[in-house]
């Protein structure tokens, strides 16, 4: 089951996968995917089979249009692009997240429960303002082009700030690194 940093609320520096999702959360994606991670524990453990909860954060890949590509295009076009600098997540490139997934869920036998894949980075995670400059600096844009905003001006609804912690397997590439290569395919 994949889901979201979205199911914990924000309370904590980071989270691990021992950490159960929040029972009030602020977005309802985060309740919906909270709910859904209920019910595949309960099920599965009822029917005594195996299951895998993924939380992943903030992903971005080739197939749809992400914060990472607003990020780029405006920045591309010339114009500056406003990025909260209050607010942390990880990344996750779904490249990362696939090949992660096959070699851990597929190829071996794995021990049930709750496991976080995203890019590696520092425990609190990284700020939309600290990513946006990073594509800056990849896509050879001045930095001066990304500007400081706090969440709340940039956000229409308050999000949690949220970073994983991969306790249970190993870290995917550094976050830095999945977006160099995100740019170097395009």
């Amino acid at each position: 089951y994949l889901s979201t940093q979205l199911v914990f609320d924000g309370a904590k520096p980071f989270y691990t996968e021992g950490n159960l999702p929040a029972a009030a959360l602020t977005t309802v994606y985060g309740a919906t995917k909270a709910k859904g991670e209920e019910l595949v524990r309960h099920y599965a453990t009822q029917a005594n089979a195996p299951y895998f909860i993924v939380r992943t954060a903030l992903m971005f890949g080739a197939k749809r249009p992400t914060f990472i590509d607003e990020v780029a295009r405006t920045l591309q076009s010339g114009a500056r692009f406003d990025a909260a600098v209050d607010q942390y997540t990880n990344l996750t490139y779904a490249k990362h997240l696939a090949e992660a997934m096959a070699m851990h869920f597929i190829d071996t036998e794995i021990q049930s429960g709750a496991y976080h894949l995203v890019n590696a980075s520092d425990q609190k995670g990284v700020s939309r303002y600290e990513i946006a400059q990073e594509i800056a600096h990849i896509l050879g844009m001045s930095e001066s082009l990304v500007g400081e905003r706090t969440s709340d001006a940039v956000f229409a609804t308050m999000r949690p700030n949220v970073a994983l912690s991969n306790t249970r397997l190993p870290a995917l590439p550094d976050w830095r690194d999945a977006l160099r290569e995100h740019f170097a395919k395009k």
